[in-house]
């Protein structure tokens, strides 16, 4: 189990994790060697990779769906979706779909063509959300809601 100090930590890395751990012992007030510790540890076990969060509006790529998946061939669309350069993320899912799938693309034209390749998994169902505006982002854990 986590204690007050590894939640912090672990919440000031959420927010920023390019700040160095010097600073972050600072900041909590904790020996830089137990930061570098506790830091340490987490990357063996809770840390699964260090990202920056991308606009991919100012990239080019405007759209952005999540869709709902019921599919027959179940195998086949996860090693497409794990495969397809526009899938963003994937998750199987429990109830009534199969997969949720965020992804983005250049132009509807792009949408149109992976919703059609993803037609030879035999859907059964499909949900397509737009998203036009984010209001909130990997944001649980982080130090401004600690």
């Amino acid at each position: 189990m986590f204690n007050k100090e590894d939640l912090a930590l672990i919440s000031i890395m959420r927010d920023d994790s390019r700040r160095s751990l010097p600073e972050i012992s600072r900041t909590l007030q904790l020996p830089l060697q137990q930061v570098f510790r506790r830091f340490k540890y987490f990357k063996k076990t809770v840390i699964q990779k260090f990202v920056c969060l991308v606009d991919f509006e100012k990239i080019g790529y405007p759209h952005k769906v999540e869709a709902f998946v019921k599919c027959r061939d179940k195998e086949g669309l996860k090693n497409f979706l794990i495969s397809s350069t526009n899938v963003n993320s994937a998750f199987c899912v429990l109830e009534d779909y199969d997969f949720l799938i965020e992804a983005v693309f250049k132009d509807f034209g792009e949408l149109e063509e992976f919703f059609y390749k993803i037609e030879m998994f035999g859907i059964d169902g499909k949900l397509v959300h737009h998203l036009v505006e984010e209001l909130k982002r990997e944001d649980f854990l982080s130090a401004k809601n600690g």
